[in-house]
């Protein structure tokens, strides 16, 4: 396997259409219904181990060559911004240079909102309830989770809210509930931890930051932000009744009208139960929790082998320029090629063949440059 700026294009501009695709197809609620969880967490991995590891299969790999875009932007990237002596700094190293620079502001950026988000915490109270904690303890009974979450509260009317990827804390608002919409409130924050809805959102959030030029990553954190919310709401309702399901609306309603959604704040660090001020996202998940989950085994098993085929058949295709002699340049008379008068040198990811000092032909392959060779000899 190897690296080169044009596996980085070839999966940059695949991961854009994967990501888009994923974003259609993801926004019908039937499709929702009909593919598990499990899916959606194949295709994050597949498109961001893809994105993290940008690489291609040398030998196996299909070559697909441009001789405009690709030819365009090589040499754009290939222009010198200044050189001084046998040291030169190119748009391509500019490039590098401020993707660097913008990865250590985004790190930057999210750490300082993540202390502020902890400082936040520390203020707040600690539920002693015993009603509130019992309840807790047997919802954690119920999913199968030994360790209980820690139970905060805050007085204002922020949306009921849990984060911690390893130690799960949920946070209550000030707001009166009854006994019905407090077990439904903290029986979706622990599933979420459950579901390991946390992790995945902070992968994205990884995405983001590393690949923060890529247009791709930011549609990808907003609709996996929007899905960990519904398959949440699927995994609660899965086993109630169509009256429960129902209740369960309701109190998803009371929160809605209970809340400021000026102040919801939903990150990588907290998923507030509701995580939108659209009525229309609101209103999609009332639609999917009315019908449930209609599971089909052909579809989840064709999503999944779709998800990884998309993201491996990019180690076997890479997007490259194709440099050719023009054709008022070729003689018509064959060229004296010979070891005193010509050679061929590697620069960069270009093979040039040189003769009497100037180039006679370039290319990415070298197997071109050499099959010229052959020709006229």
């Amino acid at each position: 396997m190897i690296f080169s700026p044009y596996s980085l294009f070839t999966i940059t501009l695949m991961s854009c259409l994967f990501v888009l695709a994923f974003v259609i197809l993801t926004s019908y609620s039937g499709i929702i219904r009909r593919i598990p969880l499990s899916a959606v967490y194949v295709f994050l991995a597949a498109t961001g181990l893809r994105l993290l590891i940008p690489v291609e299969i040398d030998r196996l790999s299909f070559e697909i060559n441009s001789d405009f875009i690709m030819t365009k932007i090589n040499d754009f990237m290939r222009n010198k911004i200044f050189a001084a002596g046998s040291l030169s700094f190119s748009i391509g190293n500019l490039f590098v240079a401020v993707w660097i620079a913008g990865i250590l502001v985004h790190s930057v950026f999210v750490i300082a909102k993540y202390c502020r988000f902890r400082l936040g915490v520390k203020q707040l109270a600690e539920v002693h309830d015993e009603h509130i904690l019992n309840t807790v303890d047997m919802i954690c009974s119920q999913l199968g989770i030994k360790s209980r979450p820690r139970v905060l509260r805050i007085m204002s009317n922020c949306s009921p809210s849990e984060y911690g990827l390893f130690k799960q804390t949920i946070v209550l608002n000030g707001a009166q509930y009854t006994d019905e919409e407090l077990y439904y409130i903290l029986l979706h924050e622990i599933t979420h931890y459950k579901l390991k809805n946390d992790a995945a959102k902070c992968f994205a959030e990884l995405l983001k930051i590393i690949f923060w030029w890529n247009p791709a990553v930011y549609p990808l954190y907003s609709r996996i932000d929007k899905l960990m919310e519904i398959y949440t709401d699927l995994s609660v309702t899965k086993e109630l009744t169509k009256s429960q399901k129902y209740s369960y609306l309701h109190c998803l309603y009371n929160v809605y009208k209970t809340i400021n959604v000026d102040s919801i704040s939903a990150s990588a660090f907290a998923s507030p139960i509701i995580g939108s001020a659209r009525a229309s996202e609101i209103e999609k998940r009332f639609e999917i929790i009315a019908k449930g989950r209609k599971t089909n085994i052909p579809i989840c098993i064709f999503a999944v082998v779709l998800s990884l085929m998309c993201c491996a058949a990019t180690v076997f295709v890479v997007f490259q320029p194709y440099y050719d002699i023009p054709a008022e340049d070729i003689p018509s008379e064959k060229i004296d090629i010979n070891s005193e008068n010509s050679y061929i040198t590697k620069e960069g990811d270009l093979y040039i063949l040189y003769h009497n000092g100037e180039v006679l032909i370039k290319s990415p392959n070298k197997e071109d440059v050499e099959s010229f060779l052959k020709k006229e000899e």
